[in-house]
């Protein structure tokens, strides 16, 4: 699911849906909502920026990126893109 909003979390949730989390706000909203419903490895997909400035991970947020999701067992990383 391309650009999921929070107040979309438990829909996305209960149907399985794969979301592209796009920015560190989202990141940590996804894993709280993940968490509260006891999931483990739940697949995600991080969407970088290419430069269009609209949605996505700059490349300086990699480390970020990577702390926030070591701390955690609630989501994995399944994919990683750029449009």
């Amino acid at each position: 699911m391309l650009h999921p909003q929070a107040v979309n979390f438990d829909i996305l949730i209960k149907y399985n849906l794969e979301p592209s989390l796009y920015n560190l706000k989202i990141l940590k909203e996804f894993i709280l909502a993940v968490s509260k419903k006891n999931k483990i490895n739940y697949p995600v997909h991080l969407k970088f920026n290419t430069g269009l400035n609209r949605l996505g991970f700059w490349q300086g947020d990699v480390e970020m990126v990577n702390n926030t999701i070591g701390e955690t067992k609630s989501i994995y990383v399944k994919s990683i893109f750029r449009i």
